[in-house]
Protein backbone atom coordinates (compact mmCIF):
# COMPACT_ATOMS: atom_id res chain seq x y z
CA UNK A 1 0.00 0.00 0.00
CA UNK A 2 2.70 2.46 1.29
CA UNK A 3 4.73 1.99 -2.25
CA UNK A 4 1.44 2.24 -4.55
CA UNK A 5 0.67 5.15 -2.28
CA UNK A 6 4.74 6.60 -3.12
CA UNK A 7 4.33 5.58 -6.73
CA UNK A 8 1.06 7.58 -6.88
CA UNK A 9 2.94 10.70 -5.50
CA UNK A 10 5.45 10.33 -8.19
CA UNK A 11 3.50 10.40 -10.55
CA UNK A 12 1.97 13.42 -9.62
CA UNK A 13 5.17 15.08 -8.76
CA UNK A 14 5.94 14.02 -12.94
CA UNK A 15 3.01 16.21 -13.95
CA UNK A 16 3.21 18.86 -12.05
CA UNK A 17 7.31 19.52 -13.30
CA UNK A 18 6.07 18.96 -16.81
CA UNK A 19 4.18 21.17 -16.35
CA UNK A 20 6.55 24.18 -16.22
CA UNK A 21 7.89 23.81 -19.49
CA UNK A 22 4.21 22.63 -21.40
CA UNK A 23 3.41 26.06 -19.64
CA UNK A 24 6.30 28.15 -20.63
CA UNK A 25 7.19 27.37 -24.25
CA UNK A 26 4.21 28.32 -25.53
CA UNK A 27 4.47 31.93 -24.03
CA UNK A 28 8.08 32.05 -25.31
CA UNK A 29 7.17 31.33 -28.72
CA UNK A 30 4.27 34.06 -27.97
CA UNK A 31 7.19 36.50 -27.30
CA UNK A 32 9.29 35.25 -30.41
CA UNK A 33 6.23 35.54 -32.65
CA UNK A 34 5.49 39.08 -31.49
CA UNK A 35 9.23 40.02 -31.44
CA UNK A 36 9.14 39.17 -34.96
CA UNK A 37 5.90 41.22 -36.03
CA UNK A 38 7.53 43.89 -34.74
CA UNK A 39 5.08 44.58 -31.83
CA UNK A 40 5.69 47.07 -28.77
CA UNK A 41 6.96 44.52 -25.98
CA UNK A 42 7.07 46.02 -22.08
CA UNK A 43 9.54 43.00 -21.13
CA UNK A 44 9.35 43.77 -17.66
CA UNK A 45 5.56 42.74 -17.60
CA UNK A 46 6.20 39.78 -19.97
CA UNK A 47 8.55 38.47 -17.27
CA UNK A 48 6.46 38.97 -14.67
CA UNK A 49 3.16 36.99 -16.91
CA UNK A 50 5.75 34.35 -18.20
CA UNK A 51 6.86 33.15 -14.22
CA UNK A 52 3.14 33.51 -13.22
CA UNK A 53 2.13 31.35 -16.25
CA UNK A 54 4.67 28.44 -14.82
CA UNK A 55 3.46 28.77 -11.28
CA UNK A 56 -0.10 28.57 -12.61
CA UNK A 57 0.33 25.40 -14.25
CA UNK A 58 2.67 24.03 -11.04
CA UNK A 59 -0.25 24.29 -8.89
CA UNK A 60 -2.42 23.28 -10.84
CA UNK A 61 -1.10 19.58 -11.90
CA UNK A 62 -2.51 17.75 -9.44
CA UNK A 63 -5.95 19.08 -9.94
CA UNK A 64 -5.98 18.04 -13.82
CA UNK A 65 -4.05 14.84 -12.85
CA UNK A 66 -7.21 13.65 -10.80
CA UNK A 67 -10.00 15.25 -13.28
CA UNK A 68 -7.97 13.03 -16.05
CA UNK A 69 -9.86 10.13 -14.07
CA UNK A 70 -13.31 10.90 -13.70
CA UNK A 71 -16.06 9.89 -15.97
CA UNK A 72 -16.02 12.24 -18.41
CA UNK A 73 -11.80 11.96 -18.98
CA UNK A 74 -12.09 13.85 -22.46
CA UNK A 75 -13.38 17.18 -20.21
CA UNK A 76 -9.53 16.83 -18.54
CA UNK A 77 -7.80 16.91 -21.76
CA UNK A 78 -9.69 19.81 -22.96
CA UNK A 79 -9.49 21.77 -19.89
CA UNK A 80 -6.05 20.73 -19.23
CA UNK A 81 -4.97 22.38 -22.99
CA UNK A 82 -6.64 25.22 -22.14
CA UNK A 83 -5.67 26.12 -18.71
CA UNK A 84 -1.72 25.50 -19.40
CA UNK A 85 -1.57 26.64 -22.34
CA UNK A 86 -4.23 28.86 -24.58
CA UNK A 87 -5.41 30.47 -21.93
CA UNK A 88 -1.98 31.18 -20.07
CA UNK A 89 -0.89 32.59 -23.43
CA UNK A 90 -3.04 34.94 -24.36
CA UNK A 91 -2.82 36.30 -20.99
CA UNK A 92 0.65 36.86 -21.09
CA UNK A 93 0.29 38.47 -24.86
CA UNK A 94 -2.08 40.59 -23.27
CA UNK A 95 -0.05 41.58 -20.32
CA UNK A 96 3.00 42.27 -23.08
CA UNK A 97 1.23 44.14 -25.13
CA UNK A 98 -1.81 45.71 -23.36
CA UNK A 99 -3.57 44.06 -26.81
CA UNK A 100 -5.27 41.03 -27.15
CA UNK A 101 -3.83 39.48 -30.42
CA UNK A 102 -5.21 36.09 -31.47
CA UNK A 103 -2.85 35.90 -33.67
CA UNK A 104 -0.33 34.59 -31.62
CA UNK A 105 -1.82 31.82 -32.05
CA UNK A 106 -0.17 30.65 -35.30
CA UNK A 107 2.48 30.55 -33.04
CA UNK A 108 1.81 29.22 -29.85
CA UNK A 109 -0.94 26.76 -31.42
CA UNK A 110 1.08 24.02 -32.53
CA UNK A 111 3.33 24.23 -29.06
CA UNK A 112 -0.15 23.94 -26.51
CA UNK A 113 -0.99 21.08 -29.54
CA UNK A 114 2.07 19.20 -28.15
CA UNK A 115 1.22 20.07 -24.40
CA UNK A 116 -1.92 17.96 -24.85
CA UNK A 117 0.38 15.23 -26.60
CA UNK A 118 1.57 14.85 -23.10
CA UNK A 119 -1.48 14.80 -21.07
CA UNK A 120 -2.17 11.65 -23.82
CA UNK A 121 0.88 9.95 -23.15
CA UNK A 122 0.70 10.22 -19.23
CA UNK A 123 -2.49 8.92 -19.13
CA UNK A 124 -1.53 6.17 -21.43
CA UNK A 125 1.30 5.14 -19.08
CA UNK A 126 -1.14 5.01 -16.16
CA UNK A 127 -3.39 2.49 -17.89
CA UNK A 128 -2.62 -1.08 -18.99
CA UNK A 129 -3.21 -1.29 -22.14
CA UNK A 130 -3.96 2.04 -24.08
CA UNK A 131 -7.19 2.29 -26.90
CA UNK A 132 -6.39 2.44 -30.81
CA UNK A 133 -8.33 6.02 -30.87
CA UNK A 134 -5.51 6.98 -27.92
CA UNK A 135 -2.67 6.40 -30.09
CA UNK A 136 -4.50 7.97 -33.69
CA UNK A 137 -5.45 11.35 -31.80
CA UNK A 138 -1.81 11.01 -29.92
CA UNK A 139 -0.31 10.76 -33.39
CA UNK A 140 -2.01 14.24 -34.30
CA UNK A 141 -1.19 15.97 -31.56
CA UNK A 142 2.40 15.23 -32.34
CA UNK A 143 2.54 15.08 -36.17
CA UNK A 144 0.03 17.81 -36.75
CA UNK A 145 2.31 21.28 -35.31
CA UNK A 146 4.53 20.29 -38.39
CA UNK A 147 2.03 20.19 -40.85
CA UNK A 148 0.39 23.17 -39.35
CA UNK A 149 4.32 25.27 -39.03
CA UNK A 150 4.82 24.22 -42.50
CA UNK A 151 1.12 25.73 -44.09
CA UNK A 152 1.24 28.56 -42.63
CA UNK A 153 5.10 29.49 -43.31
CA UNK A 154 3.65 28.87 -47.19
CA UNK A 155 1.03 31.27 -47.03
CA UNK A 156 3.18 33.93 -44.58
CA UNK A 157 1.39 33.79 -41.65
CA UNK A 158 4.64 32.37 -40.41
CA UNK A 159 8.31 33.42 -41.89
CA UNK A 160 9.44 30.47 -44.27
CA UNK A 161 12.92 30.06 -41.29
CA UNK A 162 9.99 28.41 -39.88
CA UNK A 163 11.00 25.40 -42.22
CA UNK A 164 13.97 23.84 -39.77
CA UNK A 165 11.08 22.65 -37.68
CA UNK A 166 10.74 19.83 -40.08
CA UNK A 167 14.26 18.72 -38.75
CA UNK A 168 12.07 17.07 -35.99
CA UNK A 169 10.27 14.80 -38.44
CA UNK A 170 12.33 11.74 -37.51
CA UNK A 171 11.19 12.02 -33.75
CA UNK A 172 7.70 12.87 -34.40
CA UNK A 173 7.16 9.53 -36.18
CA UNK A 174 9.63 7.70 -33.63
CA UNK A 175 6.72 8.87 -31.16
CA UNK A 176 3.85 7.88 -33.09
CA UNK A 177 5.35 4.40 -33.30
CA UNK A 178 5.96 3.99 -29.63
CA UNK A 179 2.01 4.66 -28.82
CA UNK A 180 1.33 2.16 -31.53
CA UNK A 181 3.65 -0.31 -29.92
CA UNK A 182 2.30 0.69 -26.34
CA UNK A 183 -1.52 -0.28 -28.09
CA UNK A 184 -0.17 -3.92 -29.19
CA UNK A 185 1.93 -4.21 -26.22
CA UNK A 186 0.57 -2.70 -23.18
CA UNK A 187 2.21 -0.14 -21.02
CA UNK A 188 5.64 -0.76 -21.30
CA UNK A 189 6.80 0.25 -24.32
CA UNK A 190 5.35 3.77 -23.25
CA UNK A 191 6.67 4.38 -19.56
CA UNK A 192 9.01 7.51 -20.58
CA UNK A 193 6.69 8.60 -23.45
CA UNK A 194 5.59 11.91 -21.62
CA UNK A 195 8.78 12.61 -20.90
CA UNK A 196 9.93 11.93 -24.69
CA UNK A 197 6.95 14.40 -25.43
CA UNK A 198 8.11 16.83 -22.98
CA UNK A 199 11.73 16.85 -24.55
CA UNK A 200 9.86 17.11 -28.45
CA UNK A 201 8.21 20.27 -27.04
CA UNK A 202 11.39 21.51 -25.42
CA UNK A 203 13.09 20.88 -29.31
CA UNK A 204 10.10 22.12 -31.37
CA UNK A 205 9.76 25.48 -29.35
CA UNK A 206 12.85 26.77 -28.96
CA UNK A 207 13.87 25.97 -32.78
CA UNK A 208 10.53 27.92 -33.50
CA UNK A 209 11.51 30.71 -31.00
CA UNK A 210 14.45 30.30 -32.83
CA UNK A 211 13.45 30.89 -36.24
CA UNK A 212 11.01 33.50 -35.19
CA UNK A 213 13.88 35.83 -33.67
CA UNK A 214 15.85 35.08 -36.85
CA UNK A 215 13.45 36.06 -39.27
CA UNK A 216 13.79 39.54 -37.40
CA UNK A 217 16.76 39.82 -38.99
CA UNK A 218 17.71 37.50 -41.56
CA UNK A 219 15.41 38.12 -44.89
Amino acid sequence: MKRRKATKQQRVATFKLWALPASAMPVIATYAYLFWKGAAINWLYAAGALVVTMLWAYLLGEGLSRLRKCRFRWLGYFVGLAAISVAPTMAAAYAATCTLAWDVLWAAGPVCLISAGILRAKNARDVEAPKRCTSFMYSIEVILPLVFVGVCSVIGLLPMHTIILFMTTPITVALARTMKRGVKEGAGPIVDLDTRTVNFLLIFSGLLTAALVAAKFIF
